[in-house]
């Protein structure tokens, strides 16, 4: 009996053992998209100035590009959150204190896009993987076309483009405030102490003056500049990335010569999957996109309205120029860049007007179906369609405000911001 009861203990062990052996798989690793590979340069720069907090940036495998709490990049970037919301309190603080100027206005504007930006960024981290794995899942799928842009040498030279204008902005705000100092008394004894004392007036108004603090301000300060540029470079990369691959549908269209039915289909699907996509993207960042035309529109009207006030200098001149020539630029590019992804994808519709009548079936009758009724394009929070027709939009919105100005204007400047530009000196 005690034999019998010792072999089937024996062999329900056995079993169990084996069991287990045979059920565990084999886990496989998928790679990472093309995408992450050609941002990596973005994404570096990024995490440097406390954006983007993903970890396992430079690896190739999906599962360990990941966002996680508990980590120094997450750390760093709550850090700098803390910092861009104490600016703004500071600054919303002194624009209810000295008058409600338009001024003041603006700085608490631009405070709250930097923290806006920030949070942006910490939740598209928390989804990179999701996009990441969808935008792996099409590029497999259409790994067979020949046309195969560049786009990590793009991105290089665009974010460079984009941030050395951005750096020689910054330099030129800081010549500025340099050149304000000099009103002041003590510039002589103490210039540093002077120069942060204007540079920071919100918040040494209110608290007692000391290095570490005046250097930490300005360390926060280079990263919310950063971030305020970096919103519309993401949009243009993250854009023109996913404009290439319709173009990729369309140079295949335009390059292959015989259109039968089985090849409609496929060009059908794929785009398909490329809608499906833009979908997701637009998910992804279509409130990053609100609040990049948001700000860009803000700031714009901000500095129509300075064109009305007389400028001192030639540093002050200079500065006003250069800034608003850069703000400009970088809302039309903005505009264009996420434009141009419904660009794209309404050219094939001329190789689909082109087929024969003998040629033309089911599958190229449902693209054209498809294309017309349901447009592909990104959206600012749903609440519209970032089109060419758009660029009109704003220039119209534009010179409704300067037309406004005109009649307006001497009034604001005569009654709210007398004392708005005089310098905050320290002793």
């Amino acid at each position: 009996m005690w034999k019998a009861i010792y072999e089937m203990i024996r062999k329900r062990f056995t079993k169990s053992r084996t069991t287990e052996i045979h059920v565990a798989p084999k886990s496989t690793d998928a790679l990472c998209s093309e995408l992450h590979r050609s941002l990596r340069f973005v994404l570096i720069l990024a995490q440097c100035f406390a954006l983007m907090p993903l970890q396992g940036i430079m690896s190739d495998s999906l599962n360990q590009i990941r966002f996680k709490w508990f980590s120094f990049r997450t750390l760093y970037c709550l850090i700098n959150l803390c910092g861009s919301i104490g600016l703004f309190v500071f600054n919303f603080v002194r624009f209810l204190t000295t008058g409600m100027h338009f001024g003041d206005l603006a700085t608490v504007f631009y405070f709250t896009s930097t923290t806006l930006t920030i949070l942006l960024s910490i939740r598209l981290a928390r989804l990179w993987h999701l996009l990441n794995e969808k935008w792996s899942v099409m590029e497999t799928a259409m790994k067979h076309y020949s046309y195969k842009p560049n786009l990590t040498y793009r991105f290089k030279i665009t974010t460079l483009v984009v941030l050395l204008l951005a750096l020689g902005e910054h330099l030129l705000f800081i010549s500025k405030l340099i050149d304000i100092s000099h009103d002041c008394d003590h510039v002589e004894l103490h210039p540093l102490k002077t120069f942060f004392g204007v540079a920071f007036a919100q918040i040494f108004a209110l608290t007692p003056f000391a290095y570490w603090k005046a250097f930490l301000l300005e360390f926060v300060n280079i990263n919310v500049t950063f971030a305020w540029n970096f919103m519309d470079l993401f949009i243009m990369l993250m854009c023109s990335s996913l404009a290439e691959r319709f173009r990729q549908i369309n140079k295949h269209v335009e390059n292959t010569q015989a259109h039968g039915e089985e090849f409609w289909k496929t060009i059908r699907e794929d785009y398909n999957c490329l809608s499906a996509l833009c979908k997701t993207m637009d998910d992804f960042m279509s409130h990053l996109v609100s609040l990049s035309f948001g700000n860009n529109m803000f700031f714009i009207c901000v500095q129509l309205f300075n064109t009305m006030k007389p400028i001192s200098g030639t540093i002050h001149t200079v500065y006003f120029v250069c800034s608003f020539g850069f703000l400009l630029g970088r809302t039309a590019s903005v505009l264009l860049y996420a434009a141009w992804i419904n660009d794209e994808s309404t050219v094939i519709l001329n190789s689909l007007f082109d087929i024969p009548s003998e040629e033309f079936g089911t599958e190229a009758s449902r693209l054209i179906q498809q294309i017309s009724t349901s447009p592909v394009a990104i959206t600012g929070s749903k609440y519209f369609i970032v089109t060419r027709d758009l660029c009109l939009k704003v220039t119209g919105a534009i010179m409704t405000f300067e037309l406004i100005l005109q009649q307006l204007g001497p009034m604001f400047l005569n009654t709210n911001d007398k004392t708005a530009d005089k310098p905050f000196c320290l002793l």
